[in-house]
């Protein structure tokens, strides 16, 4: 394991990109962190290898890209809210709709285009973020909502007899 992940920080690209391949596969939790480390790597293919084995790792891949959205460079949770879309994981939600508040435009429309993956799972919660104060919050959930199409329709009928006009307005729009 510490083999893998030396690879994963070394210099050269092929071996970052065999690493990440390897420790994806390996599916053990000391691996996830050089993997998201690894979703910033100045090389493409190690980043795309290292999202996809973070995405096929289940569970405990998810948990990581969670904490992807927490990370300090625009890149790594810009590409950890792209991969939480593809996993369609219904605990992705919360934490995206976090993102909305991102202050990197690319994170935000990466969390929108991830809610938007979710589907379903996601409307109960971005109907209730269109009462939210941040305008721009409200206008992005009215955004997820229309490309999710027909799952959100019922609840945005509903929404339209909401207690918050908020709420009423952006079902309305």
């Amino acid at each position: 394991m510490d083999t893998l992940i030396a690879h994963v920080m070394a210099d050269d690209p092929f071996s970052r990109l065999c690493g990440a391949e390897l420790l994806g596969e390996m599916a053990e939790a000391r691996g996830m962190a050089p993997l998201i480390m690894a979703l910033n790597d100045p090389v493409l293919p190690v980043r795309w290898v290292a999202g996809r084995a973070l995405r096929n790792l289940g569970t405990q891949g998810v948990e990581s890209l969670l904490s992807a959205l927490g990370d300090g460079a625009v890149p790594v949770r810009r590409r950890g809210a792209e991969l939480l879309g593809r996993t369609g994981d219904s605990r992705a939600v919360r934490p995206l709709l976090g993102a909305l508040r991102d202050g990197s435009p690319e994170v935000q429309l990466a969390a929108r285009w991830a809610l938007v993956g979710i589907g379903e799972s996601a409307v109960e919660s971005l109907i209730a973020v269109m009462g939210d104060g941040d305008s721009h919050v409200q206008l992005s959930a009215r955004w997820v909502l229309t490309r999710i199409g027909r799952p959100a329709t019922d609840s945005l009928f509903l929404a339209l007899r909401d207690r918050d006009h908020r709420i009423r307005s952006h079902a309305a729009a």
